[in-house]
């Protein structure tokens, strides 16, 4: 009887620490938003801050009003797993470009549908940006994080 309750014990015990791990490593696989510098000076609270990771925005320096133009993004990373992303535009609007079938619009902001897969320690996704029908100075901004273990890591800002 002891035998048999000592293996359920450990059998629960190691179900718990799968459950758990599996629970910490996939807590936001279909993205997560808010976590730019346009609403957050804290970053993601879910990894600490690594400055071994990196991302940028290619595209466009002077938009007219109106006027809707691609951009990309890259992600960088030193370490191994999954990436995520968040983008955010003070004024303007954000969609998914083409050939990018792991983005998604979520409460405005371009976020990863499933963990990215990075290639060769990066990833490069596609956008459009729509400039806001005033003129004036518009800001894109950039949250990366790659891995549980790795953390994540502001990305640069695109006025």
């Amino acid at each position: 009887m002891k035998k048999s309750v000592l293996l359920s014990i450990a059998a629960t015990f190691t179900f718990a620490v799968i459950l758990f791990t599996n629970v910490i490593v996939y807590t936001y696989p279909n993205g997560i938003t808010g976590l730019t510098k346009k609403t957050s000076t804290q970053g993601c609270y879910c990894h600490t801050q690594n400055t071994g990771i990196s991302g940028s925005f290619s595209g466009p320096d002077t938009i007219y009003t109106g006027q809707t133009v691609a951009f990309s993004f890259t992600i960088s990373r030193s370490g191994s797993g999954p990436g995520g992303v968040d983008i955010s535009t003070r004024l303007g609007a954000l969609a998914v470009g083409s050939g990018s079938a792991y983005l998604k619009i979520l409460s405005g902001e371009l976020t990863q549908k499933f963990p990215l897969v990075l290639s060769g320690g990066n990833y490069t996704g596609q956008f459009s940006y729509t400039a806001p029908s005033s003129p004036g100075t518009d800001t894109l901004w950039l949250s990366q994080a790659v891995g549980y273990q790795n953390g994540w890591n502001w990305g640069n800002e695109k006025r």
